[in-house]
């Protein structure tokens, strides 16, 4: 880390206040107003090696330590190392502050240092080789205190330690069981440079300080306390940035522009309490706004902006930017993670600040009991944010975002509304507040009559049911007299025509009986036809079946003995013999003649190609040369059909013979050509004997004599190396 780091030195994009939030270090140069007191702050920290910066909330302490007296520190060699508690992950605030102070020291150096020694504060003092005094800034020290008790003692032990110009014991005792690779280096830890400590803590908490005070004296007697601007002060911080232009370190996202007299004596008397003192927050708020009211003034007009008291709407328009501000705030808390607050919480909230801590349209104080008694009822699933109670954590949150401010009087801890120009907003938001929930309940009333009126006419409809129903039943239970007379008329009459059903009954079931008997036999006498006709068919179908098999069977023989035409006939003595309807039935012996059929067919038409096949191989077998080669074609062919007689296999074998013999006479009278071509110096006629005589060789697959071969082998090569 380096100075520049710090962000004072690089160029920067700025707004010209920064509104609700702290000034910035590289803010300094529009950090206007408090001279004085950074000369003054600037000297008790020279003077004191601890001090205590306080004030009441809002009053810009964080302001005047980065923009005012870090810079001032930097001119004077003492460098600032800002610690904040909260704002990282890191649990313990020890680990915290050791971070921060080793960034600033080189890590070749934090790595040479023994591993017992590089968590001790003092042992890493002792290693600082910067020319600056180093000065332990603890904004918002208040936070501090959040922590576990344990924790807070591990701290200020610590920083009570540096605060000493004794080497601690514990650092002895490490330095004692540590190795060095240069015992000499020990010596490097006996000393270290002093070191300075800065605390900004609100004035409500500094009671929490006595609890440092054994270890840290100091912290009771050296303190300074920032008061409220007053108007001369307020009115240099309000003009001087609205002037200032573009340099080599900051560009302002807007152009210079001024206030007029009427416009500034408006806005501090607005802002002024009844003491003629100024809030810090409040002011930089309502300039924050001004500054975007200069840009929107200002369009294409390149000019000098003066703004007036009508570009605000006067005193008026300063109370609706306090105004507005109000509902932003809530809608910042509402959006707070940590917090979580649903519409309801944000209820609690705005009683508080509308009801409580007003009483018409006047401020009250409200005791910090009695806050965080009404704050306790937000977020009930959660009752510790951060280790810190909700309430207190919520208070803190409302204090930040400058709603409320806090104040010891003898009552104790007292909160009140931050100031005075907050004051009409919360009125009306409260006013609009009352109007919404009394429609709410005026709406609320008129439904609850409406669903009186809907019970009431409902009740009328189900008591004028019950009369109809009423109704109803006597006039079915007369109905039922009646129909029960009736009854017992039809029932003598049932009975007299009972009686008579029954007889007509039984000789209906005699008469049945006889039916059934009848049908029972008629059911045997075809169930027994059924089964002869069956057996009858059975018989037949089995002896036809029979009969065709043995058709089949003559007609396979018949074509294993080459009597293709006689298989022809069993075949279509078997088709002629049986009826339509049995081969309609019997489908698989159908399928059967079909293919016996189609494969005689096909038979006796290999069976004449081959005849003829003999007889031109019979033609050309007393032939020499092609034609004999293509008489043993012509064999091969007809053997291919498989039908070949025994003899036609010998007398192919016989040709074959012959025929490879006189291949090998060919392929000796193609060398000793291919050697007389050669002799006669005629080259292509050799390569064309030669390729002639190899054809003959590869394709009847010859042994040659040596005597040829040899010579072959020689002419060939002779012609690769030719």
């Amino acid at each position: 880390m380096s100075i520049e780091s710090l962000g004072v030195a690089k160029r920067v994009s700025l707004d010209r206040y920064p509104g609700i939030r702290p000034f910035r270090k590289e803010e300094a140069a529009l950090f206007f107003g408090r001279n004085s007191e950074v000369e003054e702050l600037l000297h008790s920290v020279k003077v004191h090696d601890l001090l205590v910066l306080y004030s009441k909330s809002g009053l810009g302490k964080s302001s005047l330590v980065n923009a005012g007296l870090s810079p001032r520190l930097l001119e004077e060699n003492v460098l600032p190392i800002d610690i904040r508690f909260l704002t990282s992950a890191e649990k313990s605030p020890y680990r915290k502050i050791l971070n921060e102070v080793k960034s600033w020291i080189p890590k070749d150096v934090i790595g040479e240092m023994p591993e017992a020694l590089q968590n001790d504060l003092w042992a890493i003092f002792s290693q600082w080789q910067r020319p600056e005094t180093p000065i332990l800034i603890f904004d918002q020290f208040e936070e501090f205190f959040y922590y576990d008790r344990l924790l807070q003692e591990e701290v200020i032990t610590h920083l009570s330690y540096i605060m000493s110009t004794k080497i601690p014991d514990q650092v002895i005792n490490k330095l004692i069981n540590s190795t060095f690779r240069d015992e000499n280096k020990k010596q490097d830890y006996l000393t270290k440079p002093p070191v300075k400590m800065l605390f900004l803590i609100r004035s409500d908490r500094l009671s929490l300080l006595g609890d440092l005070s054994i270890k840290l004296p100091q912290i009771l007697s050296n303190r300074y306390h920032l008061k409220p601007l007053g108007v001369q002060k307020a009115e240099q911080a309000i003009s001087m940035p609205a002037q200032l232009m573009n340099n080599e370190v900051i560009e302002f996202n807007t152009n210079p522009y001024e206030y007029s007299l009427a416009s500034l004596k408006i806005i501090l008397t607005t802002l002024s309490n009844k003491d003629n003192e100024i809030e810090s927050s409040q002011l930089q708020i309502v300039c924050q706004e001004l500054e975007k009211i200069a840009e929107r003034k200002r369009g294409n007009y390149d000019g000098e902006i003066v703004i007036e008291p009508d570009d605000f709407g006067g005193e008026r328009g300063i109370k609706k930017i306090i105004n507005d501000f109000y509902w932003n705030q809530l809608k910042k808390l509402q959006t707070n993670e940590k917090l979580q607050l649903s519409d309801g919480d944000i209820k609690v909230v705005r009683n508080l600040i509308e009801n409580e801590l007003l009483s018409g349209n006047k401020r009250i104080i409200q005791s910090a009991a009695r806050v965080n008694e009404i704050l306790c009822k937000t977020n009930p699933n959660k009752v510790k944010i951060d280790d810190v109670d909700k309430e207190v954590y919520l208070t803190d949150e409302l204090l930040k975002l400058r709603l409320i401010r806090d104040e010891e009087s003898h009552l104790g801890k007292v909160f009140e509304i931050s100031h005075d120009t907050l004051v009409e907003s919360i009125v009306e938001a409260r006013e609009e507040r009352k109007k919404k929930e009394q429609a709410e309940q005026l709406m609320q009333k008129n439904k609850e009559l409406e669903e009186e009126k809907r019970r009431v006419e409902k009740e009328i409809r189900l008591k004028e049911k019950a009369r109809t129903e009423r109704e109803k039943a006597l006039a079915a239970e007369q109905n039922a007299i009646e129909a029960e007379r009736k009854a017992l008329h039809a029932k003598a009459e049932a009975e007299s025509a009972w009686q008579i059903a029954i007889e007509e009954e039984r000789n209906a079931v005699s008469e049945k009986n006889k039916v059934l008997k009848t049908r029972k036999r008629l059911r045997i006498v075809l169930v027994i036809m059924a089964i002869l006709l069956i057996t009858v068919l059975g018989l037949l179908f089995y002896a036809n079946n029979n009969r065709i098999e043995n058709k089949f069977r003559n007609a396979t023989g018949r074509i294993n003995t080459g009597n293709y035409e006689e298989a022809k006939r069993e075949l279509g003595f078997a088709k002629g013999s049986s009826g339509f309807f049995w081969w309609l039935i019997n489908w698989p012996a159908l399928d059967r003649y079909r293919l016996l059929n189609a494969k005689i067919d096909t038979l006796i038409k290999h069976s004449r190609q081959y005849e003829t096949l003999l007889q031109l191989a019979a033609r050309y077998q007393t032939e020499k040369g092609d034609s004999l080669y293509y008489a043993y074609g012509l064999y091969h062919q007809a053997a291919r059909l498989g039908f070949t007689p025994a003899n036609s296999e010998k007398s192919i074998g016989l040709l074959l013979k012959q025929l490879k013999m006189d291949m090998g006479a060919s392929y000796n009278r193609y060398v000793d050509k291919a050697e007389a071509f050669w002799a006669a110096g005629a080259v292509n006629e050799t390569k064309y004997a030669l390729n002639i005589a190899e054809s003959l060789l590869v394709d009847n697959f010859l042994v040659p004599a040596k005597y040829y071969h040899d010579k072959y082998s020689n002419l060939k090569k002779e012609l690769e190396h030719k």
